[in-house]
């Protein structure tokens, strides 16, 4: 089945000003707690609307108004795929003797492979670079930390502060750090071995997000073969 979200009614409370919260953010003129979708894929989206009850919730525009699959039809698709794979399997693996004896990974080479792991970023060999992340007047949690073209990343705290370990060899080369978070202008910090302790602003770019009570439309079976019907109505018209 399909659904669409929608905020009929979008709050005119500024989202900047709303208190952070562990999920979002509280809305003092509603009087409740503001969900964050912003960052949030479909299948997420529709468990926490799920578990809330009259949820309020920030979206980004290209959120709203558009038909979105329920994960439960996604899931029953998939369920059968792998049904009819795992019959395939079943057909195709041949059989063999009792006497078959199973190979063992050997205890050596597992100890061998797990000191050569222990080898790699040791805690002498790394530095560790901390901060704390706030726009103009909160603290921001969930704010996305990141080394550029590294695996290096981390994020943000409930109360805006975050700790990356780094090596040194990578902190020779300068390296730039990432700070992005939806809604704020991406900042981009250097960064070496006497990096200190981070305080970093965020600024809001400005970017159109809608904030109210979630309203979500589900399209029934009956809706969606008039839809199909209308659409193809039009197009014999058309010709």
């Amino acid at each position: 089945m399909k659904y669409t979200i929608k905020v009929p009614k979008p709050c005119n409370e500024k989202w900047s000003e709303m208190t952070p919260t562990a999920r979002g953010a509280y809305c003092s003129n509603c009087q409740k707690e503001v969900l964050d979708f912003t960052g949030k894929s479909n299948q997420e989206i529709e468990r926490l609307i799920k578990q809330s009850k009259n949820p309020c919730g920030k979206f980004r525009q290209e959120q709203l108004n558009v038909p979105i699959l329920s994960a439960q039809n996604s899931k029953v698709s998939q369920i059968g795929f792998f049904l009819g794979i795992s019959s395939l399997l079943t057909l195709a693996t041949p059989s063999y003797g009792q006497d078959a004896t199973p190979k063992t990974f050997e205890t050596q080479q597992f100890e061998k492979v797990k000191r050569e792991l222990h080898k790699i970023d040791k805690p002498n060999d790394s530095i560790r670079i901390s901060g704390v992340v706030s726009d103009t007047h909160y603290p921001l949690p969930g704010v996305n930390i990141h080394l550029m073209g590294t695996h290096y990343g981390t994020q943000t705290d409930y109360d805006g502060n975050f700790s990356l370990s780094v090596s040194k060899t990578m902190l020779k080369a300068n390296p730039i750090l990432i700070v992005s978070f939806i809604g704020f202008e991406t900042e981009e910090i250097g960064v070496n071995e006497t990096t200190g302790f981070l305080n970093i602003e965020m600024k809001d770019n400005g970017e159109v997000v809608t904030t109210g009570m979630v309203v979500v439309e589900r399209q029934s079976i009956f809706r969606r073969i008039g839809n199909l019907f209308k659409k193809k109505h039009k197009e014999s018209c058309d010709e």
